[in-house]
């Protein structure tokens, strides 16, 4: 009689604990670090909720801008996702996802989202240097306070064999603790969108320094392509090791796990680490954003920063102008893709400029006027060449995106201007402004067949246009 209750209470107390633990697993809903509060949603979207939980579970998720619910199972491997209809920008909103229990996501947004990307220099912060990474740091932190539309996400590091599908990370209001330590180049870029368009932003930030853009780049993308492939090899030789250098281990884990939420468009600033191998950069970035573009599964607009003028390794003369045109030549080359120039804010003795505000800024504006559709930016972007033209003995410069109107920042004639005939020598070309053309002429070269501006690693260049953005460095005669 003992033994028969004995063993009654043992099998009731081993079901009550088994019971237990099916309905803590069952009640377990456990959502992707993007699907959290604060969170931005990208406008008149599709937009999935996802995460994980107890096969066969039913997921109900419930959105409070049309009061809709959608539906999904959680498979064989414990994923979920179901997708919302996002409206016009707006918020704040709530979305309610329910399984066992409910689990309620608050001051959701709806607006633009933007990836931000790259290595130190996007990384750079407020916080940077000891805390004075940027001019006038305790302004900027308080108004950045005054962007409670503006919702920063910082993807924390991680580099990993094989591609992620979850990140660590959250959502934060502008201001505070965010706002210290998130990419100052992004911030800018993103109050200068709210400010112009009115609605929400949100910001992912996924950048190291220090990183190569192999590492941002699918493995087989890099390994598949002989001459990338080679290249990578030489950012393994590096010792240091403090960032990831081998192909794809970035883009594993801080940009794979993020790609099923749809964003507006992607912001680039990065270089300086491939400039020992800048002679393939423009094959290597193409490949980065046409991947990029496939993980996302939308051609979305790509805005490079371009390098500023930097002295060279002695190992490597000419690698800065170079990667600098290679990043021009992308821009050109690859849709719906643009760049900014900030040679006039560089420093010739410091790779990483503090002056971060008009970066973000002239991004701002390369947006606004390019995919926003907004003709008044089109003059704040930087102009660029366009097109030479031969008049006899003189040559006829071209370019876009001046104004109106052409100057130098200090008011004398331009300096940094050269002709070549056939034979491609380059000499020094007086230069006269005509409004938004420059005419050129140079008593060694009889028959202008190409020109260049500002080409050096340590040449800044004295071009603004009407709103005083800088022309960038150029070759005619190269492709």
């Amino acid at each position: 009689m003992k033994k028969t209750l004995f063993l009654f209470l043992l099998t009731a107390a081993l079901c009550s604990k088994s019971e237990a633990q099916e309905f803590t697993s069952r009640s377990e809903i456990r959502l992707h670090a993007l699907i959290c509060n604060n969170m931005v949603m990208q406008r008149n979207e599709r937009v999935p909720v996802w995460g994980w939980g107890t096969p066969k579970e039913k997921i109900r998720v419930t959105t409070s801008w049309d009061g809709k619910s959608v539906y999904a199972w959680v498979d064989s491997l414990s994923r979920w996702k179901a997708e919302v209809d996002t409206p016009e920008a707006g918020g704040p909103y709530t979305i309610t996802v329910s399984g066992r229990y409910d689990v309620i996501i608050s001051n959701v947004m709806i607006g633009d989202v933007w990836f931000c990307s790259g290595q130190s220099n996007m990384e750079w912060s407020a916080m940077s240097a000891g805390g004075k990474g940027i001019p006038n740091r305790a302004e900027e932190l308080e108004k950045a306070e005054r962007y409670p539309a503006l919702r920063l996400f910082a993807v924390q590091k991680n580099a990993a064999e094989t591609p992620q599908e979850n990140c660590n990370g959250a959502w934060s209001v502008s201001g505070g603790a965010a706002a210290q330590w998130f990419s100052s180049v992004a911030q800018f870029f993103g109050q200068t969108l709210n400010d112009e368009l009115k609605i929400p932003i949100g910001l992912i930030g996924s950048y190291w320094g220090g990183t190569a853009a192999e590492v941002w780049t699918p493995a087989e993308t890099v390994e598949g392509d002989p001459l990338l492939r080679e290249d990578s090899k030489v950012h393994r030789q590096d010792p240091r090791w403090f960032y990831p250098i081998a192909p794809g281990t970035a883009y594993n884990g801080m940009v794979h796990p993020v790609t099923p939420f749809p964003v507006a468009g992607a912001i680039w600033y990065q270089g300086e680490s491939n400039c020992k191998v800048y002679e393939n950069y423009d094959r290597l970035l193409t490949a980065l954003i046409g991947d990029w573009r496939k993980a996302w599964n939308r051609e979305f607009p790509f805005y490079i920063v371009q390098l500023s003028p930097y002295p060279d390794n002695d190992k490597k003369p000419g690698a800065n102008i170079g990667l600098r045109h290679n990043q021009d030549r992308v821009s050109r080359q690859v849709p719906d893709c643009g760049m900014v120039v900030i040679s006039d804010v560089g420093d010739a003795k410091d790779i990483h400029p503090r002056d971060k505000r008009p970066v973000g800024e002239r991004l701002a504006y390369t947006a606004l006027a390019d995919h926003y559709r907004l003709p008044q930016f089109e003059a704040k972007k930087c102009p660029r060449y366009e097109d030479l033209t031969v008049k006899g003995r003189k040559a006829v410069v071209t370019f876009s995106a001046t104004g109106g109107a052409l100057c130098t920042a200090d008011g004398t004639a331009p300096r940094y201007f050269e002709l070549a005939g056939e034979d491609l020598r380059f000499h020094p070309a007086q230069a006269k402004i005509d409004g938004d053309q420059i005419i050129l002429e140079s008593e060694q070269v009889k028959k202008p067949y190409a020109v260049r501006y500002a080409w050096g690693s340590l040449v800044f260049g004295d071009i603004l246009n009407k709103n005083g953005m800088p022309l960038g460095a150029f070759s005619s005669n190269l492709p």
